[in-house]
């Protein structure tokens, strides 16, 4: 049994004020080719396939568009679990068209779908809530649990409402334990595919996961951290959604992943080798894992900088990539300065002012301010605050005072 591993497509999701929806279509088509010349049984989606619960059309098609070709007509079979940025109700409307292609949908903890037998001979059927089984004639049975994100008070519900305040990690745990007692054994495949935030520990620091686009699922009103040993001990492959960044670990005798982002959506995945996941599995022996990597896409970058000229030169270098300056300034950053830098890119993220610590302006904000002190002077104050002391240029205190000016002036004059 061959499958393929991807998450976290994001369709629909713009960085800044930019439109992904090109560099999403190409690198879709990317994954699509390597479906093609691989050609895996199961193809899984790990959850957030659109990047929010009311995606453009552009996006809607898209999505099916491409499952419908990576499904080559009902070829393969391929499952798709709601992440934390789906609308559930939204990813189950096309489930009885979809079925047909070999496409399954799952918005829900305890969705289950119905028994359909598919041209290319494969029986997909759901004999437990958030449990999957594939039979063929001649191959190996398959049985997946499947769990699509859902906040705390809907897993509770839709798994055990009798254990109140018991923590949810214990239920999930509990809820995987029975199914996989009761389904898995070595004579079949084993898997389980989940959209949620999990690590090897129970208590981590976040600090390098709190970033945009993969912070973790927490309280309140979303899902605490699941550790490694909450996954049934029996799943040789555990299909993982919701960070960006590729991980690929062994966990006793499971094979815990990550596929990651198919695109960098945020400068903190800058330089991050976006990837599928390829994997050969037979009953009773361990996964073997291929990360397959993905040229399409723009790159993130960031620079920093001293003058103007170096500035220019590097995003001379950087022309097809998404682009944030940092300019180290001793006082406050020229409009000539970032009107250059725009002029010099077609991709421009941000012109970040970085002031230098010797530069000899207080950024100290022990006065109280004085409501009644002069506009221009509050608003300098304000500006100070949220620029790291460098005070506003000429011309916006100029703006200012016409702002003042035509805020006084008698209707009609």
């Amino acid at each position: 049994m061959k499958i393929l591993h991807t998450s976290d497509w994001h369709l629909g999701k713009r960085l800044g004020r930019f439109s992904r929806m090109e560099e999403q279509a190409d690198i879709l088509d990317e994954i699509c080719s390597i479906v093609d010349e691989q050609n895996p049984d199961l193809i899984m989606l790990s959850g957030d396939l659109f990047d929010g619960f009311n995606p453009s059309a552009e996006a809607i098609e898209l999505l099916y568009r491409t499952l419908h070709r990576m499904s080559g007509g009902g070829k393969r079979v391929i499952i798709a679990i709601a992440g934390n940025h789906d609308s559930p109700d939204r990813i189950e409307s096309p489930d009885p068209l979809a079925r047909i292609s070999g496409i399954f949908f799952l918005g829900y903890p305890e969705t289950r779908i119905k028994t359909c037998r598919l041209e290319s001979g494969w029986v997909v059927e759901s004999p437990e809530a958030g449990l999957l089984r594939l039979r063929k004639e001649g191959r190996a049975e398959l049985r997946i649990i499947a769990t699509p994100y859902a906040g705390e008070v809907r897993l509770r519900k839709a798994i055990d409402p009798t254990r109140g305040e018991e923590q949810i990690r214990a239920i999930l745990r509990d809820h995987w334990k029975n199914l996989a007692d009761r389904f898995f054994d070595d004579g079949g495949i084993n898997l389980m595919m989940a959209h949620l935030f999990s690590a090897e520990a129970e208590s981590l620091p976040f600090d390098e996961l709190e970033e945009e686009g993969e912070r973790p699922i927490l309280h309140p009103g979303g899902l605490e951290l699941i550790p490694f040993s909450a996954f049934p001990k029996d799943a040789q492959y555990v299909a993982l959604g919701h960070l960006h960044r590729p991980m690929l670990t062994q966990y006793g005798r499971s094979t815990i992943c990550y596929s990651g982002s198919p695109l960098a959506y945020s400068l903190s995945e800058s330089g991050q080798q976006k990837q599928v996941v390829l994997v050969d599995l037979e009953p009773g022996k361990a996964a073997k894992c291929e990360v397959v990597p993905l040229c399409c896409g723009r790159a993130l970058c960031r620079g920093r900088f001293k003058t103007l000229e170096k500035a220019l030169a590097w995003l001379g270098e950087h022309q097809e990539s998404y682009v944030e300056v940092t300019m180290e300034v001793d006082h406050y950053l020229e409009t000539g300065v970032r009107d250059a830098i725009h002029d010099a890119h077609p991709r421009v993220l941000a012109v970040v002012p970085e002031l230098q610590k010797d530069s000899g302006i207080s950024t100290s904000r022990q006065e109280e301010i004085d409501i009644d002190a002069p506009l221009e002077r509050l608003f300098t104050e304000y500006f100070r605050g949220r620029n790291n002391g460098a005070d506003p240029e000429p011309y916006l205190l100029e703006l200012l005072a016409e702002a003042v000016s035509a805020g006084n002036e008698e209707p009609g004059v």
